[in-house]
């Protein structure tokens, strides 16, 4: 989990390299992250009916698309 935090608080910093293990757990955080808030949404769906779920996965995926990229 400090990797992925390391990243979220290292937001746009492009410069030097990432390590290979932070690079890599921050790719787990993130997919384990996006996966639950894609079951999150479709629980929420299917009780409420109201696609709410679908704007979080896509305001996480908004948010976390730079530090992704520098990573």
């Amino acid at each position: 989990m400090e990797w992925y935090l390391k990243v979220l608080r290292q937001y746009a910093d492009f410069n030097g390299r990432a390590r290979r293990k932070e690079y890599w757990m921050f790719t787990l955080f993130n997919f384990l992250f996006a996966w639950g808030l894609i079951l999150v949404g479709a629980i929420l769906e299917y009780g409420i009916g109201v696609s709410s779920g679908a704007l979080l996965y896509v305001g996480y995926v908004v948010a976390v698309f730079i530090p992704g990229l520098a990573v």
